[in-house]
């Protein structure tokens, strides 16, 4: 899922350097439900070099609909995010709506997806847009699932600035029949925020149940 940083940018007591190291984790529990819907249930966690820890953890669910190479999702997410410059803990409650459009061709899927979040909790209560371009290929060898990378912009809806670019990339493993691990090199990059850079790891355990 790669949920973001849900702090606000602005000025800070103490010096915070350009760039920190993290690691990102989540488990997501994914089902299937009647007819074209399937439900996701995650849990996540992200720790920091420099900032305060837990830097943030929270959960969420979505409920999804899909039609062909179209999905639908409406989802709930809640977040408490440490803030750099006083350790002091903010809450946010976020309702989330997106569309995903698909296209395969051979051993790739390419993904589009459009979401739009409401930061409940966040000084302003800004609303967020956020647009994720997504490729898979499904190599044959090596025990690997698949292989995927994908890139993230985040504008916000309030002032329309561009606020946030997301790299990720890395392997799929197959660890079970219904059990598969994600591996990603994260490349963060915040416009005026501190830390600028985000360099780390996500792992993403994926449990189809």
């Amino acid at each position: 899922m790669a949920l973001a940083t849900l702090a606000p940018h602005r000025a800070i007591s103490r010096a915070v350097p350009d760039t920190d190291s993290q690691w990102w984790q989540e488990l997501d529990l994914i089902g299937s439900l009647r007819d074209q819907w399937s439900f996701l249930i995650a849990g996540f966690s992200r720790f920091s070099r420099n900032d305060p820890n837990p830097a943030l953890t929270g959960g969420a669910a979505f409920f999804t609909w899909t039609h062909g190479a179209l999905a639908a999702s409406l989802g709930y997410l809640h977040a408490q995010v440490r803030l750099p410059d006083s350790g002091s803990r903010l809450d946010a409650d976020l309702p989330i709506a997106a569309i995903t459009g698909t296209l395969k061709s051979g051993p790739f899927s390419f993904s589009d997806r459009l979401r739009i979040e409401d930061l409940i909790g966040v000084p302003g209560d800004p609303w967020r847009y956020r647009n994720l371009i997504s490729v898979v290929s499904s190599p044959t060898g090596f025990g690997l699932e698949a292989l995927a990378i994908s890139d993230e912009v985040f504008v916000d809806l309030t002032s329309g600035r561009l606020t946030r670019n997301r790299l990720l990339a890395g392997p799929v493993i197959g660890l079970a029949d219904r059990v598969d691990l994600s591996l990603n090199y994260l490349n963060e990059h915040d416009v005026g925020g501190r830390p600028a850079r985000i360099e780390g790891a996500f792992v993403v355990l994926a449990i189809r149940l």
